[in-house]
């Protein structure tokens, strides 16, 4: 059954469990005269429990608990289905629609001997098409008799066994990632089961790892995970209560489930150095456009800093805002990597594209806000974008050339009428000389020479396709290029 709440203030929990929670943290909790900060949106969230080996009741008051705790507004839907053994098919998954409507859907239950193929991709396509998530524990050992592998592919780490019990070590990969900082370095885990993780999928970012006192393996036990469209948070801890009572497994656990829903930093949605948080912007003909931002941790106010527009390709605009983060500079931000310029990647409506006059519109408008709202150094505006976007790029490079110091446009599609234009500025291409857009890329630089410049540079990636973004935003040469870049050198 469903079981809705608003609030937590009705559920019932043992002194024991309130008090723990009442020392969560893992830093001193700001005074009762701090300045309040503006309230975040409510995270609905969808905890999915049952099956197998472990007190669900006790596991999901905490975390309601811990989140309150913590001030994060949370509705929760809590589904507690398929009884105590390892085999089930529950009703929940039987309704089509049983992730509508959720920011985040946590899978906690723990149902190893489950095998139907069309069952399981039932739980992992809405996944894989938008919908974020937190995978804890027994969920990796979930689905495990199955010959599949899109529940793996999904948690983003492959297990199927675990050492025994023990207090152990945890060692921090990415110490500034959202979900990681603060978290103890000499920290032990509660009595728990470390997983055997035989594989890490491409897309997974590995955030802690311990060791096993059996082989001397690390293994990671905190991650996040790119599946499709969606985000994943995974821990392969919580297997007992203790850790349930652990209150920096907890800390961790919300910082994870904020994450996974798009809101960058735990507690506030707003723009904070070093973070990429969700934000709106309305503009003069009462549009509304969602985008990401992100911060330098090396932002000061009054300190100008390089600016980059990232313009997205057309399957991130099908879905929540934090599929922008799907590509290019806003993932990088989102696994925890660190870039020197205020990064603004906003989200096309999906009726539409960014080189419609509409959007055009829209985009110079939101950028000249973020400009003077941050003070961006106007000399270091970068421009760039991947397949939809790339067109965008090349759209606006040409009608608005004088704003930007460097354009990337990647595997999009330009107007040849506009060679002129564009030879006074910077201009790096990628494309993939697989690409269908790659011969209109070619021809169109060629014409920007011939018109002039000898600041356009092409890359033709041999052997690829349409995706030639990856291969172009993992290149260092390219952010040490765009660093040279000036609009005072023109």
């Amino acid at each position: 059954m469903y079981s809705t709440h608003s609030s937590v203030r009705n559920i019932f929990c043992s002194t024991l469990l309130a008090l723990f929670v009442a020392n969560l943290s893992f830093a001193q909790q700001p005074s009762a005269d701090a300045n309040p900060k503006p309230a975040m949106k409510n995270l609905s969230v969808l905890l999915v429990t049952g099956g197998c080996c472990h007190d669900y009741d006790f596991q999901s008051k905490a975390m309601q608990l811990a989140a309150q705790k913590k001030g994060i507004p949370i509705d929760w839907t809590i589904v507690n289905q398929g009884g105590k053994g390892t085999k089930a098919m529950i009703d929940l998954y039987k309704n089509p629609r049983w992730f509508e409507g959720f920011d985040v859907v946590i899978h906690n239950e723990c149902f190893a001997e489950t095998d139907d193929e069309e069952y399981i991709r039932g739980i992992t396509k809405p996944h894989f098409e938008g919908v974020n998530a937190v995978v804890i524990h027994c969920a990796m050992h979930t689905y495990r008799s199955a010959k599949i592998d899109d529940w793996r592919e999904f948690l983003g780490v492959t297990s199927r066994r675990h050492d025994h019990q023990s207090r152990y070590p945890v060692s921090v990969v990415k110490d500034d990632h959202p979900i990681m900082k603060g978290f103890p370095a000499d920290y032990k885990s509660a009595m728990d089961e470390l997983y055997i993780i035989e594989k890490v999928w491409p897309n997974t970012t590995v955030l802690a790892t311990s060791k096993s006192e059996k082989s001397g393996d690390e293994h990671p036990v905190f991650w996040t995970n790119q599946y499709g469209k969606g985000r994943v948070f995974g821990t392969t801890y919580g297997h007992s209560s203790d850790t349930f009572s652990d209150k920096v497994f907890l800390e961790a656990l919300i910082n994870g489930i904020v994450w996974a829903g798009g809101r960058a930093s735990a507690g506030s949605a707003e723009p904070a150095p070093g973070q990429q948080v969700e934000q709106r912007f309305k503009t003069s003909d009462s549009a509304e456009v969602p985008y990401l931002l992100y911060l330098p941790e090396s932002y000061k106010p009054g300190a100008p800093l390089p600016i980059m527009l990232f313009l997205h390709g057309r399957g991130e605009s099908d879905g929540p805002l934090s599929v922008v983060a799907k590509w290019g500079p806003p993932l990088s931000v989102s696994r925890g990597e660190k870039l020197p310029y205020i990064l603004l990647s906003p989200q096309c409506p999906k009726e539409d594209n960014w080189s419609s006059a509409t959007q055009q519109a829209h985009l110079i408008e939101l950028l000249n806000s973020i400009v003077d709202k941050f003070g961006a150094d106007k000399n270091h505006i970068y421009l760039t974008g991947l397949s939809m976007g790339g067109s965008g790029s090349w759209r606006m490079a040409a009608d608005h050339p004088e704003l930007f110091a460097a354009v990337v446009p990647i595997c999009g599609r330009g107007d040849l009428k506009d060679a002129d234009t564009l030879k006074s500025l910077p201009i790096w291409v990628f494309c993939g000389d697989q690409d269908q857009v790659f011969k209109p890329n070619e021809a169109l630089v060629q014409a920007i020479k011939q018109a002039g410049s000898q600041s356009v540079h092409f890359t033709s990636l041999e052997n690829i396709g349409h995706n030639s973004w990856s291969a172009a935003y993992a290149s260092p040469d390219l952010y040490q290029w765009l660093g040279r870049q000036s609009r005072e050198k023109k």
